[in-house]
């Protein structure tokens, strides 16, 4: 489905942005599950319109996202999956959830 505003320009800077990103993490292709979300076109045009249209900011400012997300953030993933049906010392700690709606349906999700 098409982005609800993304201009023909930014489709195009968001497909070299894709590219690059792979690229970068030595990939052929998006990974499935979890991770495939950080390729979607909704997540890169955020990179993208966070630094005024530049691909050559947005690029590097995705990499540092994606080596934490892939990283660090894989590891906390795994150490909460780890935990199973043990205490949970993670929800607790971390204020993190869907809290609402946009104004198109889409969940919120608030994450620190």
């Amino acid at each position: 489905l098409p982005h609800v505003d993304m201009t023909s320009v930014e489709e195009e800077l968001v497909r070299e942005l894709r590219l690059a990103l792979l690229q970068y993490r030595g990939l052929a292709a998006p990974p499935q599950g979890f991770y495939g979300q950080f390729f979607t076109r909704g997540r890169l045009l955020t990179y993208l319109r966070a630094n005024g249209g530049s691909l050559k900011a947005a690029t590097p400012r995705a990499c540092e996202c994606l080596d934490y997300i892939m990283d660090y953030g894989g590891g906390m993933l795994a150490l909460a999956a780890a935990a199973g049906d043990g205490p949970d010392l993670f929800t607790p700690w971390t204020p993190t959830g869907f809290y609402g709606h946009d104004r198109r349906g889409v969940p919120v999700l608030y994450a620190k």
